[in-house]
């Protein structure tokens, strides 16, 4: 996916622009909006945009939780997972970020 090595290299606007037009043009229950939806959320903590990023972050968590729930192919489950894994590390970066470590 381009928009994900627009994030890699730093190009976090760019990336999270490709991601937002990928969940306009997508339906909400596919694998490509719950991935596009999954790694916005996770370029808008990166970019420090948290009014956005937290919500996105955890709809994406309810909406891969569903996915993982319902998919049987092991390749995208294990796809989704290591997702999953991400956003969890993105909500410990915003902890760690905020100092609150409840």
């Amino acid at each position: 996916m381009k928009a994900k090595a627009l994030g890699k290299t730093g190009n976090l606007p760019e990336a999270s622009r490709i991601y937002e037009e990928l969940c306009l043009n997508s339906s909400p229950n596919s694998e490509i909006y719950i991935e596009a939806k999954a790694h916005l959320s996770i370029s808008q903590v990166q970019r420090e945009l948290y009014q956005e990023g937290i919500p996105n972050l955890k709809r994406s968590l309810r909406l891969i939780e569903s996915f993982l729930e319902s998919v049987t192919n092991l390749g995208s489950k294990a796809k989704f997972l290591e997702l999953k894994t991400d956003i969890l590390s993105n909500f410990a970066y915003d902890k760690m970020n905020l100092g609150n470590f409840e």
